[in-house]
């Protein structure tokens, strides 16, 4: 990893303590910019795999009018 400061790039070592800081520090801040998931509903039928287009579930009969 390599860490850019104002003056000079500063490489971590992957065992160091540092490099398991830094890489927390930078989860929390990409937390901030996630988005929720808001289809939790349709996760089981997504599991079965049925299949979606647009967010709408697609039925054999939409298929055979496509």
């Amino acid at each position: 990893m390599r860490v850019t400061t104002t003056g000079a790039r500063v490489k971590i070592h992957p065992e160091s303590a540092l490099f398991e800081v830094s890489i927390y520090k930078m989860g929390l801040c990409a937390e901030d910019s996630w988005c929720k998931l808001r289809g939790f509903r349709h996760l089981a039928k997504v599991i079965e795999g049925v299949k979606f287009k647009d967010g709408i579930e697609v039925t054999e009969d939409d298929k055979a009018t496509a």
